[in-house]
């Protein structure tokens, strides 16, 4: 089961063939991910298309093999909230994937915010529980734009496998 936006049919193709896909999507989006159902179902998936806020969907308790945030730019105090949470919902042997804009991109793309915009330090040691596998910024250019690049930055991180009943760390 993969959980995330716009981003996770695309993650849940590439992960494994037999998917459920659950989008978190705001307005429009829901319709979108319903007119992807045909696509979707064609290479053997299940879209489920539920509006919610990421967050609180998170903390019900459900837990996937993936989970990603894509271009969500929090205060740095939601953002732990969140955080928190979406390690909470990544099941054992799972992944969390991560992007969003960088700070060194404020004015092109993203909140005006800086405080809300990603730095590689503020993610180092963010997912209590889960191990970093990649953790880097990442330059890439907007299409149609003065090709000026822009900054993100991306995450990449797995919860460890469950041990068997009767085993011990």
């Amino acid at each position: 089961t993969v959980i995330g936006g716009q981003v996770s049919l695309v993650a849940a193709l590439r992960v494994q063939q037999k998917l459920a896909v659950k989008f978190l999507l705001a307005g429009g989006g829901i319709a979108a991910a319903r007119a992807g159902g045909a696509a979707a179902a064609a290479e053997g998936l299940r879209i489920s298309a539920v509006q919610a806020d990421i967050g609180d969907f998170l903390r019900r308790g459900d837990t996937f093999d993936l989970v990603v945030i894509a271009n969500i730019h929090r205060s740095p105090e939601e953002r732990v909230v969140l955080l928190r949470a979406a390690v909470g919902a990544v099941r054992p042997g799972g992944h969390l994937f991560l992007v969003g804009h960088h700070v060194d991109s404020l004015g092109r793309v993203g909140p005006l915010d800086a405080a809300r915009l990603y730095t590689e330090e503020a993610l180092a040691g963010a997912l209590p529980g889960l191990r970093t596998l990649l953790l880097e910024r990442r330059e890439r250019t907007l299409g149609g734009d003065t090709g000026e690049p822009v900054v993100d930055v991306v995450l990449w991180a797995a919860a460890p496998e469950a041990l068997p009943p009767g085993r011990s760390a």
